[in-house]
């Protein structure tokens, strides 16, 4: 979501709401499943928003639930930019763990994007891995 310095949600920002055409001031994004969630984002220079969280998989044959990193990134005006990822959406398992998280974003002047997390292995879930998966803008 996007507001105004009073507080109200930014009508130039977001997905449109159908029944009005109008921008709502907020965006979402359905990546894999309703378990799923941003813990970062970060503004480029140029005005487009990126996110970074993570998605849980449909279960794999192994009868787990796999997690993997999603960083989305969205235009100035908020909506998911086309020429990044899959439709505005890269989604990586930078491990054959089951469960990836990312947690933090960092962005290079040059436009990288530098997504920062962990994985864990199934069945004891130690944390200590730590990934930093770098992405071109």
């Amino acid at each position: 979501a996007r507001y105004t310095p009073n507080g109200l949600a930014d009508a130039t920002f977001g997905d449109l709401n159908p029944s009005t055409g109008q921008r709502t001031g907020r965006t979402a994004v359905n990546v894999l499943s309703a378990s799923e969630g941003l813990n970062d984002v970060a503004v480029q220079s140029d005005g487009s928003v990126v996110g970074v969280g993570t998605a849980m998989e449909p279960f794999q044959p192994d009868g787990n639930k796999h997690y993997s990193f999603v960083t989305a990134r969205w235009t100035p005006d908020g909506l998911l930019d086309p020429v990044f990822g899959d439709r505005g959406v890269a989604l990586t398992n930078p491990s054959p763990n089951p469960g990836a998280q990312c947690g933090a974003v960092v962005l290079a002047p040059v436009g990288r994007i530098t997504a920062f997390g962990s994985v864990s292995s199934s069945p004891i879930y130690v944390r200590g891995i730590w990934i930093f998966l770098g992405l071109l803008p």
